[in-house]
């Protein structure tokens, strides 16, 4: 048994800093002027110590440490959530999107930019109705292969491959190199 000084230097602490303790509770004042257990006065403040170095011990950053912890959960959780929904095809990034979507656009360009050396001999001659029916069958051909194709997939391919893609597929299934992705 030991008096409240013994204590405190079996503890490394000052008077104050036990006297602390016990106002907090942490170490339990012996009845009267019995003395104290040092074997106790030691668990207890081992376990004062590990309160304070799991977040638990109720002091001034207590809570701050457990909203960080809670905060670190959640955002890890929806990283977790964000790259499952990107490896089932959920997600796509934005530059996937807009590589094969321009891609996309510029086969229609190209289409509708070789329409003039296409028919200009073969239209010289004919009626405004017999062009404006060729050309507009042309420009349809041009919008339909556009609607045909299969951009969902060929966005969550070029994902896949890490955007390492430098060719687009035509309708049939074919690669067709240099038509811009991944520029």
């Amino acid at each position: 048994m030991a008096s409240a000084a013994e204590a405190a230097a079996h503890l490394d602490l000052s008077r104050v800093a036990f006297s602390e303790l016990m106002a907090k509770g942490i170490v339990k004042k012996p009845d009267g002027r019995a003395a104290f257990d040092l074997g106790e006065v030691r668990v207890a403040y081992i376990r004062h110590l590990r309160k304070i170095a799991s977040g638990r011990a109720g002091g001034p950053n207590a809570d701050r440490l457990t909203d960080e912890r809670v905060l670190w959960t959640a955002a890890k959780r929806r990283r977790e959530e964000m790259a499952e929904a990107v490896a089932l095809g959920r997600f796509v990034s934005a530059r996937a999107v807009t590589l094969v979507v321009a891609s996309y656009i510029s086969e229609v360009r190209e289409h509708l930019l070789a329409l003039p050396g296409k028919w200009a001999a073969l239209l010289v001659g004919r009626t405004a109705e017999e062009i404006d029916g060729a050309l507009t069958d042309e420009i349809f051909e041009a919008l339909d292969g556009l609607s045909e194709r299969r951009i969902s997939t060929d966005i969550a391919e070029y994902d896949r491959e890490g955007g390492r893609r430098r060719h687009a597929r035509t309708n049939s299934g074919d690669d067709v190199d240099g038509v811009g992705l991944d520029a």
